[in-house]
């Protein structure tokens, strides 16, 4: 009876030790992988949010001037365009150059 005894004993063992030698190679690749995962999802579903939001910020500043303005809604995109062209020549100067 004692050597079916240390027989479990020795598989009991060998399990144990094959499961933390498992929990160690998870523990150091997949974890830190769903962390990355789970920021990548979250900071795409925050770029989401902003995105809508300004679109909506836009959207909300044409109908408030195009009703305040004298003129028609071309009066509201010309200085919004202009705005839009100033911003896009300031980032075209701040550019990086090819080699």
């Amino acid at each position: 009876m004692s050597e079916a005894s240390s027989s479990s004993d020795w598989t009991t063992q060998a399990i144990d030790t094959l499961q933390s030698v498992i929990d160690a190679v998870k523990s150091k690749t997949s974890n830190p992988l769903l962390k990355i995962a789970r920021s990548l999802i979250y900071a795409l579903l925050a770029l989401g949010l902003v995105i809508a939001f300004l679109l909506l910020v836009i959207i909300g500043f044409v109908r408030l001037a195009d009703g305040y303005l004298p003129g028609q809604v071309w009066a509201v995109y010309l200085p919004l365009g202009g705005i839009f062209f100033v911003a896009g020549l300031l980032a075209w100067t701040k550019r990086t150059k090819r080699s």
